[in-house]
């Protein structure tokens, strides 16, 4: 004859508490109400008061993860806010150390006319352009953190040396104090600016 075997002792140790209370739902309901029957009724309703105590601790924990996994993203995003704000004090410092020629340069570069479909802190300079400027351009390193910071550099440095025309970057935290800085005569941050809104671009 074929021998059924089934291991509970995973649920016991799982579940004792549980299991506790759903038996002893059992013997009372047994013992009170049908004293004289079989196990079957208060078996089954030893599995319900089971079944439904599993419920309430699979929503409790659903509930608890939740939390969990909001309380770490807070926690993630804080800090990520906390590395770009130290980011934006730092350009915000390195654009208020600069002198009246660097900030004319970036000023004129700033002013630079666009090319269309090019990102808003992109600048392509032809040659014998900002030529009174130019020379200020490589001044835009900060030497004082490590790795070096650059806020306005020339990504094809080599390429344009032949009379090419020079693609020059912006930082986008250096270009918003640039922009309100050129609108407004502010050499801070626009009111409201949001330090987070690019933080992709500087890996946080």
């Amino acid at each position: 004859m074929f021998d059924l075997k089934v291991d509970i002792s995973p649920i016991i140790l799982k579940y004792p508490t549980m299991l506790m209370v759903a038996s002893l739902v059992g013997l009372i309901t047994y013992n009170h109400y049908w004293p004289d029957q079989s196990w079957a009724v208060p078996t089954i309703v030893g599995i319900l008061v089971l079944l439904v105590l599993s419920f309430f601790v699979w929503v409790y924990n659903i509930r608890k993860q939740k939390e969990y996994e909001e309380a770490r993203s807070k926690a993630i995003f804080e800090q990520r806010r906390s590395k770009m704000v130290k980011e934006a004090q730092e350009t915000l410092c390195f654009f208020r150390s600069l002198d009246d020629y660097c900030r004319d340069a970036a000023v004129a570069l700033y002013r630079h006319p666009q090319r269309q479909n090019q990102c808003f802190n992109e600048r392509y300079v032809a040659f014998g352009e900002l030529l009174q400027h130019s020379m200020y351009f490589d001044r835009f390193t900060s030497y004082s953190s490590y790795p070096n910071k650059s806020y306005i550099w020339c990504t094809n440095e080599l390429e344009s040396m032949n009379g090419g025309i020079k693609h020059y970057e912006i930082t986008p935290l250096f270009y918003a104090i640039l922009e309100n800085y050129t609108n407004n005569g502010i050499d801070d941050y626009p009111e409201g600016y949001d330090v987070m809104q690019y933080a992709y671009y500087y890996g946080i």
